[in-house]
This record gives structure tokens, C-alpha cells and sequence, in this order.
């Protein structure tokens, strides 16, 4: 199930899946969470399954990361 959140500027898409222990998916540059969703879908079936989709690299610098 995808989900968003708001942090300062940024808008985080994020889906999350299945029960158990947590394990978080963070994708890789030029890329999103869709390309790990065939894993997910497999270890979801045990574990809790979280990925982020990360904004467009470049546009953000770290500070509108941090919540204050």
C-alpha cells in the first residue's frame, strides 16, 4: 500500500507490507521503490516489508530532511 508523507518541503511516497520484523528497502540513484517490488511482495509474505521512494536526487539538500 503506498502512502505519503510530508516532511518541511518534501513530499515522501512510501509503501509498506506484511508482518513480522522490519526491514527497510532505500533504492539506489535513477531508480525508485518499483523496481523492489517483487522482493517485497516475496518477503512480505514474513517480515514487514518498508521502502522508500526517495525525492529527485539533487533537488533537496539534507537539511529538508531534518524535522525540528
Amino acid at each position: 500500500m503506498e502512502e505519503i508523507i510530508k516532511i518541511n518541503r518534501l513530499t515522501l511516497k512510501f509503501i509498506a507490507s506484511g508482518k513480522g520484523k522490519n526491514i527497510l528497502f532505500i533504492h539506489g540513484l535513477n531508480s525508485s521503490y518499483g523496481l523492489l517490488k517483487n522482493i517485497i511482495l516475496k518477503l512480505s509474505e514474513n517480515y514487514k516489508c518498508w521502502a522508500l521512494n526517495l525525492p529527485e536526487y539533487g533537488k533537496f539538500k539534507m537539511e529538508d530532511y531534518v524535522i525540528y
